[in-house]
């Protein structure tokens, strides 16, 4: 599952990305596409998650 932006990005991307980031580019995370929102919908608290491995970072999606 990727983890993707967190949901504050839909509020203020200016604060989430800083401002070089926010001057190159901007995120979209359509709603129940957050991690948690998709945590959720499995039934799954992100509390009762022990370990998150990373195995791609990248600035993009595809």
């Amino acid at each position: 599952m990727d983890t993707g932006w967190h949901e504050e990005i839909r509020l203020n991307q200016k604060k989430h990305l800083g401002r070089l980031a926010y001057s190159m580019f901007r995120g979209d995370l359509p709603q129940g596409d957050s991690i948690a929102e998709k945590l959720h919908s499995l039934g799954i608290k992100s509390e009762d998650l022990d370990f998150v491995i990373l195995t791609c970072i990248r600035t993009t999606s595809g």
